[in-house]
């Protein structure tokens, strides 16, 4: 399911290492996750600071009719939260299937995530080069996040399904007229 992120050969799980047949090898962190992003800096992705407000929000359900609704849409045996974030919309979907994937460029919320979901396998990684085999998944879901079209395309299998959800022409309309308002009163 998974390929080396440096030369593209499957990987094969060997107690909490994944190794590739050219021996490149990644190990999985005490939580879980594996880190099979090629970007070895710090500061990609949200920030501890970010995942713990982004949670605290999620967290009050505000957006669990939304979860809901797409959790009864998805099927399949193989799943795939392509941006999964701290895993609020990951754990809850994943639960229903066979193998369950999580992705986020951000560490931090990998990291979240796989403290509170151990049925799915969080990976550290980018929505642009995934680590995973050509048609293999049979949904995806992408909430809130920018869409890796070509990469979506690529990993999902020939009748899988790809589930987008993103901000309506309204989205924040509220918050965006009270900021407008403030800006007009106070002339620079």
């Amino acid at each position: 399911m998974l390929i080396c992120p440096v030369c593209k050969k499957k990987l094969i799980k060997e107690n909490k290492t994944f190794r590739c047949e050219n021996n490149h090898s990644f190990d999985c962190a005490k939580q879980g996750y594996v880190n099979l992003s090629r970007k070895q800096t710090k500061n990609h992705g949200d920030n501890a600071l970010m995942v713990k407000a982004r949670t605290d929000f999620l967290e009050k359900d505000y957006y669990d009719f939304m979860r809901q609704y797409v959790k009864g849409k998805a099927n399949g045996s193989i799943y795939l939260d392509a941006g999964c974030g701290q895993g609020y919309y990951t754990k809850e979907i994943g639960a229903n299937f066979e193998h369950s994937y999580g992705i986020d460029l951000s560490k931090e919320a990998i990291l979240h995530a796989s403290k509170q979901d151990k049925h799915t396998q969080y990976i550290v990684g980018s929505l642009f080069d995934m680590p995973f085999l050509d048609e293999s998944i049979d949904c995806v879901t992408s909430i809130f996040v920018p869409l890796g079209q070509d990469e979506i395309y690529r990993i999902l299998k020939e009748n899988g399904y790809w589930i987008v959800v993103g901000p309506g022409p309204k989205h924040c309309f509220e918050l965006k007229e009270v900021t407008r308002k403030l800006f007009r009163k106070k002339r620079w």
